[in-house]
């Protein structure tokens, strides 16, 4: 291994120096044969030569031992990443000092991508635990009607396996969050049956609590993807089913083509809550502890409504109700 290394050194330095030795050489050649066209023969050059040899030679030295120093440094930078800047060799000059400060630009971007990967991966195991806990709780509920000797009260069994589903399509949501520009499918989206597809979806959940629902007719289409619109929509009434008490109401409404608006009278957000909600993890804090939530559907549906170029804004008075309109225009292209 040493002597693999110490031919690199010399082949390297090689490589490195020759075009400047070349140069230099070129004045004591032109020296010699300006001496030799004046009829000074080499025996009466040979002090000078002598001289200049031992400059060159010492020249040569030096450069060799420097490479040979920032040559070594870069080996044991590049086995194991110093943090200290100081363990960098030095340039030289300008292009040496641009390739130093490259090799240190890089090296912060990679931490930084560390980082934000290692940022990431505690985020998703977060979640995941966080997840895992929920689930179980529609799980044990119906096992334990399982075990049961009475009657099941069939609307909560619908309940509880209603919410187990909500759950999956959440995590699946998740995962493909990240590729969904892959899974998207812009169409002519009938607005009004993306709505009433998801409330059959939750009916058992309105009538199991009681909640009435005002919803306004109206009829429009956006250009957007039915599937992940459908998840949207699912999931700001399941919000609005969870923080509603029984005997509330919710109601879906459409101010002008375009805008959708779901209201409900639940018990609304903490104004200092309302600007983070859409924040990923982001929980809120008095009278949401009695569910303990993942904080990330809010998150989900602003991740999606963005990449399906539309617009979400949350409004809400604590204690009497939040409202959530989803603007589904698109700007019109103008001509040139």
């Amino acid at each position: 291994m040493k002597k693999n290394k110490a031919l690199l050194l010399i082949t390297g330095y090689i490589r490195y120096a020759w075009r400047c030795a070349l140069t230099l050489l070129v004045s004591p050649a032109v020296f010699i044969a300006i001496q030799l066209l004046g009829g000074v023969d080499f025996y009466e050059m040979r002090y000078a030569l002598y001289i200049i040899a031992a400059i060159y030679i010492c020249a040569a030295a030096y450069s060799f031992s420097d490479y040979t120093k920032k040559q070594v440094m870069l080996w044991n930078a590049l086995d194991n990443l110093p943090s200290d800047e100081s363990a960098y060799p030095e340039g030289r000059g300008g292009i040496e000092e641009s390739y130093r400060e490259l090799a240190l630009r890089f090296k912060a971007e990679n931490e930084k991508t560390e980082d934000d990967a290692r940022l990431a991966s505690a985020r998703e195991l977060d979640y995941y635990t966080l997840w895992m806990h929920q689930i179980k709780t529609p799980i044990s509920v119906i096992d334990l009607m399982a075990q049961s000797r009475g009657d099941i009260e069939r609307s909560l069994l619908r309940q509880e396996v209603f919410r187990i589903e909500q759950y999956v399509e959440a995590v699946l949501s998740y995962q493909r969050l990240a590729s969904i520009g892959e899974d998207m499918q812009l169409e002519n989206v009938d607005i009004a049956a993306v709505i009433r597809a998801s409330v059959k979806k939750l009916r058992p959940l309105f009538m199991y609590r009681e909640i009435s629902l005002s919803l306004q007719p109206f009829s429009f289409t956006a250009l957007s993807d039915s599937k992940w619109l459908s998840f949207v929509i699912t999931q700001i009434l399941s919000n609005s089913l969870k923080y509603t008490g029984k005997g509330g109401r919710i109601s879906i409404t459409s101010p002008e083509d375009g805008i959708l608006e779901i209201a409900d009278t639940g018990i609304g957000i903490r104004p200092e809550d309302v600007p983070q909600v859409f924040s990923r993890g982001f929980t809120g804090s008095l009278g949401r502890e009695n569910e303990k939530s993942t904080g990330i559907g809010l998150y989900l549906c602003k991740q999606v409504m963005d990449r399906l170029s539309h617009r979400i804004s949350l409004s809400s008075v604590f204690g009497e109700g939040t409202k959530v309109t989803l603007d589904l225009r698109r700007e019109e292209l103008k001509p040139f």
